[in-house]
C-alpha cells in the first residue's frame, strides 16, 4: 500500500502550485496535467489495483474542485485512463521515466479526447481550433513526466523500509 500513497502525496502537492501558477504562465487553455501523471504513475506501479484505482478516483476528484469544468469530469477520466493504462500491455513495460513519459503523453491524449467526448455528449460547444491547445497539454505534460516519475520514485523508496524487523 505504500506504492499507493507516493504518488497520491506528489500529486496533491502540486496540484494546488499547478493550479496556482498556470495563470502566471500566460496559458488559458493548455496544462501540465498533474494528476495525469499520478494516475499513470499508480497504474503502472506495483500497487494494488483497487487502492491504485481509489487513489485516481480521488485525484480525479481535488482536480474537478480546482478547474471550472463540468464536476466529475476529471473523476472520470481519471478512472478510465487507470484503467486503460493497466490494461494495456505498454503499461506494463514502464522500467524508466523516458518510458513513463511516453505512456503519459499517449493517456494524456486519451484523457483529452474523452474528455472532449464526454463535453459534446452533454451539449456542451466545442471551439473548432481545439487541436492547438490539445497539443500544448500533451506536450507540456510529456515534459513534466519524467520530473514526476522521479520524485514519486524518491518518495515511494523514502516510504518503504528496508528491514521489516522493526515492524514485528
Amino acid at each position: 500500500m505504500t506504492a499507493t500513497f507516493a504518488p497520491l502525496i506528489v500529486g496533491l502537492l502540486l496540484l494546488p502550485l499547478e493550479a496556482a501558477l498556470l495563470p502566471f504562465v500566460g496559458l488559458s487553455t493548455a496544462r501540465a496535467d498533474v494528476v495525469l501523471c499520478a494516475v499513470v504513475f499508480l497504474a503502472v506501479g506495483g500497487a494494488a489495483t483497487l487502492w491504485s484505482a481509489a487513489a485516481s478516483f480521488l485525484l480525479g476528484l481535488v482536480a474537478d474542485l480546482l478547474t471550472p469544468v463540468h464536476p466529475g469530469l476529471f473523476a472520470l477520466t481519471a478512472l478510465l485512463v487507470f484503467m486503460l493504462v493497466r490494461l494495456s500491455p505498454l503499461g506494463r513495460e514502464v522500467r524508466g521515466a523516458v518510458s513513463f513519459a511516453v505512456v503519459v503523453a499517449l493517456a494524456s491524449a486519451v484523457q483529452q479526447l474523452v474528455a472532449l467526448g464526454l463535453l459534446s455528449l452533454v451539449g456542451q460547444k466545442i471551439p473548432r481550433a481545439y487541436g492547438w491547445p490539445l497539443a500544448q497539454s500533451v506536450l507540456l505534460t510529456t515534459l513534466v513526466a519524467p520530473g514526476f516519475h522521479w520524485l514519486a520514485t524518491q518518495l515511494d523508496r523514502g516510504l518503504t523500509r528496508e528491514d521489516t524487523s522493526l515492524l514485528r
